[in-house]
């Protein structure tokens, strides 16, 4: 995975800022929320530990992020923990993360097209040539 460790605010208009930096935490955010519950989850099927406190907490947010990724999410979420074999549980999981990873990235595009719609004025002119062309190939790469 690209790892964009640079200064990103230097290279966004500044008033985008605000904008830009809601949407890097937002991304984060999706990243740890599913990351998280389906880490904490499958460690706790793999090992026999569904019953712990440590698992049971994440029960309802696990519940929640099923109705986010939808029914055949679910239902290949549901038939692969059927299997109870190891590599099918991991995978179970697994897809779940990326499902939910998936849903909440496109979600995050939408508000950052709709951002750049109402700010098209700060983002220049629409042609390759623009004088923000470097700003925005790096307004984009930013939210990676």
């Amino acid at each position: 995975m690209y790892k964009n460790d640079g200064p990103w605010d230097k290279s966004v208009p500044a008033t985008l800022i605000p904008a830009v930096a809601g949407l890097r935490k937002a991304f984060s955010d999706a990243h740890w929320k599913c990351g998280r519950i389906t880490e904490t989850l499958c460690y706790a099927s793999l090992h026999g530990e569904e019953g712990h406190d440590y698992a049971t907490e994440f029960l309802e947010p696990l519940n929640q992020l099923k109705v986010i990724v939808g029914m055949a999410a679910q239902v290949r979420f549901i038939n692969l923990r059927k299997q109870g074999t190891p590599p099918a549980i991991f995978a179970a999981f697994f897809h779940l993360y990326l499902d939910g990873l998936s849903g909440e990235a496109q979600r995050i595009f939408r508000e950052l097209v709709a951002i750049g719609r109402a700010n098209q004025e700060h983002l220049g002119p629409g042609t390759s040539n623009g004088p923000y062309r470097r700003q925005r190939t790096s307004f984009a790469i930013t939210l990676t």
